[in-house]
This record gives structure tokens, C-alpha cells and sequence, in this order.
């Protein structure tokens, strides 16, 4: 395998490929290589007069962001990836930001003080204006759980440094929405290796998505591992051809990656540290939740690691983001970035606790919800929890825990009474969750985390 640096802009890796060959499939249709030069070609007449313009992208349909994708990077200044979920308001917030001056969409409901386009008005006049290609800008909102997302810049270099290409006959699931930095790597990698990438449609359930991986022999699949969880929990989970499992996003846990080991004894199971500021991390492939402390020490390829005073992650790393866009600074001191993630090191080994802001105050104590959520998934019929602050004028937080549990279970009161007895014997007090709930669902965010800004 090799590192993909040689294309200036996405349209480039494909020009010279085998024209019938099948890089996506959504819904029953499919996009070979022949498609999408074709676009382009009658395309290009009528979008040149986006050259070097800050241009953004809203769309519902996964699909419809990658064809634009595609045909705008390298004519584009700027193209700014907007979450089609997030409101009005912070949408309108992120295009003045960003200085947008055009708006691809799909949603004709949308109301915004821009020139505003689908691709059926761009036909409608031609421009010819002469394409002098650049290395387009990719504006990628952060995960945005406090306050209004920051848009991170990129380019295409500072996307793939770290992919590498694979067999072309590979072919990856996309689990995620497509507008964060985990979906873009997952279409990113299997695009310059030439592979078939299969394309979620908008409000498409899990259990029909994993039967369309299934019909189409899904390869490669990569989540956090809370959509690890809920796939886990579908009653058919055959997967009959993954090779390849990939977690990121959150912090992994010895009992998903015992859960999907036993799942699937015949896939290779790794899991990488990622973000829409650092980039592209590391990748640990030893079975273990984790990562070596080697790794702090200079032993991961050209990456730079160290613990911040406050007991945060420091990245430095050539994948690295080039700055947040408008006023705002990513935290970089000598070099290093402030992942803002916290790290435990035990017998040789680091562990992600939390987020340094992301702890929950009760009584003047700490608790941090990601550590209490794999206690209670430890837990006998428990597959996924969820902690959340519950305000009290008393105690700052009281806790409360969603928590999804086993069909067998008939008596959920007698196993409420028992867990909560269990959490009494083997927690400190502050830790101990004054609410449960048992849930049918648990949501997710478009990025596949658990959602903790409600």
C-alpha cells in the first residue's frame, strides 16, 4: 500500500481509471467512473463562474454532497460542508462566517440572503469562463458540543495524508452521515482506492442498511462504537463477507471490541484516534481498548504525542488542520494541538477517560459519563447506556441513565432494583445514577456519537 499525494484536487485520481468501474451504489442506483466524467464534462460550461469562490454545500442526500464534491474541488476557493440537521440559524451563522458567496442544496424550503442553486439553474446559462485549478479549501464544522460547531479548515492533502490505497476491490459500508470528518474519511479512503462505496439514503433504518451491505458483500466497515452497539442489537447481523472493522469517534471499550470479536473472529479489528482539528492520528490493532504508551514515546511513524499539564492529549501530526476559519484559534502551543482529551496511563497502557469539558459536576465532584456508561454496559443484559445530568438546586447534577436492555428480561423493576444495588456496592457514591431508564432507542448524532449536548 501506498500514501495518495499525487492528486492536486478529487476529479484527478479518476481520470485515468477503468471507465465501467463501480464507486458507488445508493438506493437502486449506480455511479460508475464513466458517470461522473461524463457530469463533469457537461457541467464544467456552466459552473465556471465558481472559480475561486467560497461555495457551500447543503444536502440531505449523501450522495448528491460526493457528485459535488467531486466536481467543485479544485475550481472552488473555499467549499464549505454545512450538516443539513444543525437549524436555520447556525446554518445562516456558519455561511457569513465562512464569507460563502454561492449555495448548492437540495431543499427548496431553505431561506437564506445568498445566491442560492440546484443544478437544474446552473443549466440554464452557459459561462465558459477559463478554470485555472487550485488546491480548494474543505470547511468541516467541528462536533460542535458546546455552543455553535467551529469550522475547521483543510484541503485535500491535509485529508488523506494518512490514506493509503487499498484493494480496488474492496468495497465499504458508510455508516455516517457524510458532512463530518469520520464520514469524509470513510468516502475519502474508498474513493482514491478506486473501491465501491455503498451510500446511505436520508432516514434510512440500520436494519435495511445492513442488508443492503449484506446484497452488495460489504467488505469494510467503519463506526463508533455506539453505532458498533445498535448494529449489534439488530436481530440479523450476518455481514456475511466484512473483512475489516474500523471504530473512532469515541473512546473504545474492552466490551465492544470483545462484542464484535466474537461477532466476526474473522475480521481484522482495529480502532484510530481522529478529529476535525489533528486529523488523522494513530491506529491500534492489538485487540486492546487503548493505546500503548510507546506510542507517547515517538514510536507511532512521524506522529508526536504528550500529556498536557491538565492530563489532555497533545497531537502533533502533519494531518493536522490548517486553523479554525474566521476568529477563532485552534489550541496549538509548539506545534502540538490540545485534543482537549483526557488520558489515564495504567500498567503501560493509555486510556481515554472523557473530555476535559465534558465532565458532570454533582455534589463539587467530577463525574465523567463515559466511564459510568461502561460500568453499567459491564453489566449483565445491559447493551448500551447513556448518562446524562439531571439539574438539582442541591447537588449542582443529579444523574440519570438511559439505558437499553435485553428482550429477555421480563421484569425491568427487579432489574432496576438490582442494578441500582450493584451500583451502591461497587461505586463512589457521587457516581451512582439517581434516575433509570429503560429505552427502546438511544439517538445518535449524525457523526454516530452519543448525543451529550441536550
Amino acid at each position: 500500500m501506498m500514501s495518495n499525494q499525487n492528486n492536486q484536487y478529487l476529479f484527478q485520481s479518476i481520470e485515468k481509471s477503468k471507465k465501467n468501474k463501480i464507486l458507488f451504489i445508493s438506493g437502486s442506483s449506480t455511479y460508475d467512473i464513466d458517470y461522473l466524467i461524463e457530469e463533469r464534462k457537461k457541467l464544467l460550461p456552466y459552473i465556471s463562474f465558481l472559480s475561486k469562490k467560497n461555495v457551500a454545500l447543503i444536502f440531505r442526500e449523501n450522495i448528491d454532497l460526493i457528485r459535488y464534491l467531486v466536481l467543485l474541488d479544485g475550481i472552488a476557493a473555499s467549499i464549505i460542508i454545512i450538516p443539513i440537521e444543525i437549524s436555520e440559524k447556525i446554518k445562516k451563522e456558519l455561511l457569513k462566517k465562512s464569507d460563502t458567496q454561492f449555495i448548492f442544496y437540495d431543499n427548496a424550503s431553505l431561506n437564506f440572503d445568498i445566491e442560492s442553486h440546484n443544478i437544474n439553474h446552473c443549466l440554464k446559462k452557459r459561462n465558459d469562463i477559463q478554470i485555472n485549478y487550485l488546491k480548494s479549501n474543505w470547511l468541516i464544522t467541528t462536533s460542535g458540543t458546546t455552543g455553535s460547531p467551529k469550522l475547521v479548515v483543510h484541503d485535500l492533502k491535509s485529508l488523506t495524508i494518512s490514506t493509503k490505497i487499498n484493494d480496488q476491490n474492496a468495497t465499504w459500508g458508510l455508516l455516517y452521515r457524510l458532512e463530518k470528518f469520520a464520514g469524509l474519511q470513510v468516502f475519502l479512503q474508498s474513493y482514491l482506492s478506486n473501491s465501491c462505496l455503498i451510500i446511505p439514503q436520508s432516514n434510512e433504518s440500520l436494519d435495511k442498511l445492513v442488508k443492503k451491505f449484506n446484497d452488495n458483500h460489504v467488505s469494510h466497515l467503519s463506526g463508533t462504537p455506539s453505532l458498533w452497539r445498535k448494529l449489534l442489537m439488530l436481530k440479523k447481523v450476518e455481514l456475511y463477507n466484512l473483512k475489516n472493522i474500523t471504530l473512532g469517534g469515541e473512546a473504545v471499550k474492552e466490551n465492544i471490541l470483545s462484542a464484535l470479536k466474537k461477532k466476526f473472529p474473522k475480521a481484522q479489528i482495529r480502532h484510530i484516534y481522529a478529529s476535525s482539528e489533528a486529523g488523522v492520528g494513530f491506529s491500534v490493532n492489538d485487540g486492546l481498548a487503548g493505546f500503548p504508551q510507546s506510542y507517547m514515546e515517538g514510536s507511532y511513524k512521524n506522529l508526536k504525542m504528550k500529556i498536557s499539564k491538565n492530563s489532555t492529549l497533545l497531537i502533533k501530526s502533519n494531518s493536522t488542520a490548517k486553523d479554525y476559519y474566521g476568529d477563532d484559534k485552534i489550541k496549538i502551543e509548539n506545534g502540538y494541538i490540545d485534543t482537549g482529551d483526557l488520558i489515564e496511563i495504567k500498567n503501560n497502557r493509555c486510556y481515554f477517560i472523557g473530555r476535559e469539558n465534558g465532565s458532570i459536576n454533582v455534589g463539587g465532584n467530577k463525574v465523567f459519563p463515559e466511564a459510568l456508561e461502561e460500568f453499567l454496559e459491564n453489566y449483565p443484559n445491559i447493551k448500551m447506556a447513556k448518562v446524562t445530568p439531571r439539574k438539582s438546586s442541591i447537588m449542582g447534577n443529579l444523574l440519570e441513565a438511559a439505558l437499553i436492555i435485553s428482550r429477555g428480561v421480563l421484569d425491568e423493576k427487579k432489574f432496576i432494583s438490582e442494578l441500582r444495588e450493584h451500583c451502591i456496592k461497587n461505586l463512589n457514591k457521587e457516581m451512582i445514577p439517581s434516575f433509570f431508564y429503560i429505552k427502546d432507542s438511544i439517538e445518535l448524532s449524525s457523526s454516530g456519537k452519543l448525543k451529550r449536548n441536550e
